[in-house]
């Protein structure tokens, strides 16, 4: 039997970044405001906006600065983390396609978070 579905890849009118800025705009929201109201410096806030990862203390931090910007926002975090993760593996966010390092490196049954490899290496 032949299925009446198809799936599709979802296709983002706007970056992140750009969903974000329109936002806090469409509420007359200043990026000091957002400062003071959401304890995030203002230049993580303008580089989210600005999709500019290298100015973010990383990634995980651009993924929680993220979630709280959106949701102050009113905006579906769920969605735009997922968006998100999307840009910055396809390098829309200054990165390169898979060069971004795993959440969790495994050896055998130690797991070590990247973090403490690049101390331990050098």
């Amino acid at each position: 039997m032949k299925s009446v579905f198809q799936t599709k890849k979802l296709v983002y009118p706007q970056s992140v970044g750009e969903r974000l800025k329109k936002a806090r705009q469409r509420q007359c929201l200043g990026l000091v405001e957002l400062e003071k109201s959401l304890g995030i410096r203002k230049p993580y806030l303008q580089a989210l906006e600005e999709s500019t990862l290298s100015a973010l203390p990383g990634l995980a931090y651009a993924r929680i600065f993220l979630k709280q910007y959106a949701a102050w926002l009113g905006l579906p975090t769920s969605l735009l983390v997922k968006q998100f993760d999307e840009e910055v593996a396809k390098g829309a966010w200054g990165t390169k396609g898979n060069t971004l390092p795993p959440a969790v490196t495994t050896n055998k049954d130690l797991v070590v978070a990247p973090q403490l490899m690049r101390r331990c290496a050098s």
